[in-house]
């Protein structure tokens, strides 16, 4: 019999928690697509560091949402959400790939995908929520944990009345998709072994 799983809860992130998130995000990367694909050379230690800077800027900001999962008093995953801004407001500029500073000594590859996912997020209609950073402990997935921190913004969009924007890759879109997301634009490449794809679920239809 497996043992019984305490309770998860999603509380937001503070400048004490930033070092162990980006080392979840990290740890979750590592496998994935995009990381062999933009990152592989990468310096652990430093690609960490620019990551904790990263997470506590979205701590100190008023425009994004730092959460996390914790169950049993460990944090076991962490979210990134953009926070919805008033139509006419958006600024023009995106956190993918780590803002500008963030694209230091990136490879061609790495500043072009980037490029074009921050031309496709600048695009999207004011105001929605953007989920830009969704990891879980690799020892702690298949538990709940992701999914939670999902809901956390759905239902917030639902709550306010604006639509949820992501991008996924192939392998997490039927999870997505079975939280009502769709495909809203063409794939985002990195290269021909790795996409992005552009992910929008509307608003539930009232009742």
């Amino acid at each position: 019999m497996s043992a019984q799983l305490s309770p998860l809860e999603i509380l937001p992130c503070s400048l004490a928690d930033t070092k162990r998130c980006a080392q979840i995000q990290y740890d979750a990367m590592i496998p994935g697509g995009l990381f062999q694909t933009l990152f592989a050379q990468a310096d652990p230690v430093k690609f960490q560091e620019k990551m904790n800077a990263r997470f506590e800027r979205y701590v100190a900001s008023e425009t994004d949402a730092l959460v996390m999962a914790v169950r049993g008093g460990e944090i076991v995953g962490v979210a990134h959400w953009e926070l919805p801004k008033a139509k006419g407001d958006a600024d023009g500029t995106s956190e993918a790939g780590g803002g500008q500073a963030g694209r230091e000594k990136m490879s061609p590859a790495a500043a072009a995908f980037f490029k074009e996912l921050a031309e496709y997020e600048g695009s999207l209609p004011q105001p929605h929520y953007l989920l830009n950073i969704l990891a879980v402990d690799p020892a702690c997935q298949r538990t709940g944990a992701g999914k939670a921190l999902l809901r956390w913004g759905l239902e917030k969009g639902d709550a306010e009345g604006v639509e949820v924007y992501l991008q996924s890759t192939e392998a997490g879109r039927p999870m997505y998709e079975s939280f009502g997301f769709e495909q809203c634009a063409p794939n985002i490449p990195a290269d021909n072994s790795f996409m992005c794809l552009p992910m929008r679920r509307k608003l539930p239809a009232a009742n």
